[in-house]
């Protein structure tokens, strides 16, 4: 399971509300991997996805991207996997 924090704030430092949050755009691949699966989460409420495809997640990649209700999208920031 994936489990993120919506931003309050964009790169630039600007404020960023809820009703920004047009969505996420989550993207994973085994590290030996060259291409990634892309799944996009639309909408400002959720903020949870199981990852169905991935059986061990300290061998994957994942990063995450927000974009606003314009489609700006963020830098993609790397996930950090626990195993509890």
């Amino acid at each position: 399971m994936l489990y993120w924090s919506a931003p309050t704030e964009r790169a630039n430092g600007e404020s960023m509300s809820s009703s920004d949050i047009g969505g996420y755009e989550i993207r994973y691949k085994l590290s030996s991997d060259d291409s990634y699966t892309v799944t996009v989460v639309s909408g400002n409420e959720t903020t949870q996805l199981l990852l169905e495809d991935i059986a061990n997640p300290t061998e994957q990649t994942i990063e995450m991207a927000v974009f606003d209700t314009e489609g700006i999208y963020s830098d993609y920031v790397e996930a950090t996997t626990s195993t509890n």
